[in-house]
């Protein structure tokens, strides 16, 4: 998501809107246990947020509701509830003056296929062979190990069986996947690291300015974005 981020910002126009919905896309999917279909049927009305964060002792998360999913034969329409605060105030940002009605992410499976495969090229994580069919089964194995709680995943990740379920959890195989890894590729991680940060605040600004489809300068742009985001013009 971070690769994802700096790379859009060093883009303009559409190119940069791609960016960053491929970003966020990769991030729901994990994080609300997604299918790559089912995160690209969005719209934003599928986006619902509470108005109680922060007025109770209880965070309420985001619901997100999956229109003809997979398992529609069980359940024609699905709800999924997302707890991650950080993940929330990117969505409210994003979905900011849009349409109900609009797609919300303007991509293709293959434009965010590309997109993914640039981000693993980058990082050096081709031999591990993640698609975005993985971030079901990445953000499964993770909230298993994070949690421990089969039936709280089961229900989460809206499966019909525990057996169905087993098969995500592949903490062998994750664990193989991480040891893995390439010293070029941990130096890559270690860098990301260091950019983590802009995880926990979005842009003052919404993506469309950034973007560029209401300024048309882009020394204004560029200023803009850094400003947003914090950042320094030598770590782009």
């Amino acid at each position: 998501m971070v690769d994802l981020i700096r790379a859009g910002w060093k883009e303009e126009g559409w190119l940069r809107m791609q960016l960053w919905s491929a970003a966020l896309g990769l991030w729901l999917g994990f994080s609300a246990l997604l299918r790559p279909s089912e995160v690209l049927n969005l719209k934003v009305s599928d986006i619902s947020f509470s108005n109680l964060r922060g007025r109770t002792g209880m965070d309420p998360g985001v619901v997100v509701v999956v229109r003809n999913p997979k398992t529609r034969r069980i359940w024609h329409r699905q709800f999924v509830l997302c707890r991650d605060e950080r993940l929330e105030d990117w969505l409210k940002w994003w979905v900011a003056g849009l349409s109900r009605s609009r797609p919300l992410f303007p991509l293709t499976r293959y434009v965010w296929a590309k997109h993914f495969g640039h981000c693993l090229e980058r990082l050096h994580l081709t031999n591990c062979h993640f698609t975005l069919g993985s971030l079901r089964a990445g953000g499964a194995t993770s909230h298993f190990r994070k949690f421990g709680n089969l039936g709280e995943l089961q229900f989460h990740g809206r499966w019909s069986s525990q057996a169905t379920l087993q098969f995500y959890l592949q903490e062998a195989f994750s664990t193989h996947v991480e040891s893995s890894f390439s010293n070029a590729c941990l130096e890559k991680l270690d860098m990301l690291h260091r950019f983590i940060h802009v995880l926990g605040s979005t842009p003052t600004q919404s993506h469309r300015v950034l973007a560029g489809f209401s300024e048309s300068h882009e020394g204004r742009r560029r200023q803009s974005f850094r400003q947003g985001w914090n950042l320094k013009s030598d770590e782009s």
